[in-house]
């Protein structure tokens, strides 16, 4: 059986409960059905406490993140992608496959894991009533996702690179949300952030990313890759994309 460990109430975010969670980065898909989760909307004051317990060697650090202000209401799709909208129009930005296996505790794939995307679009804007301006969304762009883990463990999203943006004095450096969770029990929540010196240098301004644990944050950074690096994958990769490769494991 697998199981999410709950850590603690976080600190700030009124009952916002924070989950173990381990993200690694290394070097298909959907089906119906995510119920919301019931959280109290954590508040702008974030302070994260990671733990830097290691799970079998190779597999992982523990990272956990909270659901932050912009967790989707109502219920999230099963859809790989976010890039289409309802007219058939093309979301703004530059393409991004985000995709991985999801492992156990003991490395061994998770089938049936349900994986959760929420992000901001190109201009840095969230589809949220938290959100403090609504005015600039772009209707091609779905905002979150949610997609099932095959019998490998592997998912797959078609997305864009999200921009940084600021809120509520809080300046936040690119990123998109993960959500997780299994009919054997749990669910756990993290962040993955972007590689290269514009991204390095966003999250050296962003309190919440400085706030994490410093042995074990950079297990939350992925570099935007060529397709051409994972062409065994047999993914009909659309021209002029980039791939992040960002593996999760569950204990």
């Amino acid at each position: 059986m697998i199981h999410f460990k709950s850590l603690l109430t976080y600190p700030g975010s009124r009952d916002t409960q924070v989950f173990f969670f381990i993200a690694t980065q290394k070097n298909e898909m959907t089906k119906p059905g995510w119920t919301r989760r019931q959280f109290v909307l954590a508040s702008s004051t974030i302070v994260p406490v990671a733990s830097n317990a290691r799970a079998k060697d190779g597999c992982g650090v523990y990272v956990e993140a909270d659901s932050g202000p912009f967790y989707p209401v109502g219920g999230v799709p099963f859809v790989a992608d976010l890039t289409t909208g309802p007219g058939g129009g093309r979301a703004n930005g530059q393409i991004l496959y985000l995709f991985g296996h999801v492992t156990d505790g003991a490395c061994s794939p998770v089938a049936g894991a349900e994986i959760l995307i929420w992000q901001a679009d190109m201009n840095g804007q969230y589809d949220h009533p938290n959100a403090e301006n609504r005015t600039a969304l772009d209707p091609n762009f779905s905002y979150y996702a949610r997609v099932q883990t095959n019998e490998v463990g592997f998912y797959l999203f078609k997305t864009i690179v999200p921009k940084w943006y600021n809120f509520q004095g809080l300046r936040r450096a690119a990123h998109i949300h993960f959500g997780m969770k299994h009919r054997d029990g749990g669910e756990a929540l993290s962040e993955m952030y972007f590689a290269g010196k514009e991204h390095d240098n966003r999250r050296n301004t962003d309190i919440v990313w400085r706030s994490r644990n410093s042995k074990t944050r950079r297990h939350m950074i992925a570099s935007m890759l060529s397709p051409e690096e994972f062409r065994a994958l047999d993914i009909k990769f659309e021209l002029g994309s980039l791939c992040c490769k960002y593996d999760l494991q569950i204990i």
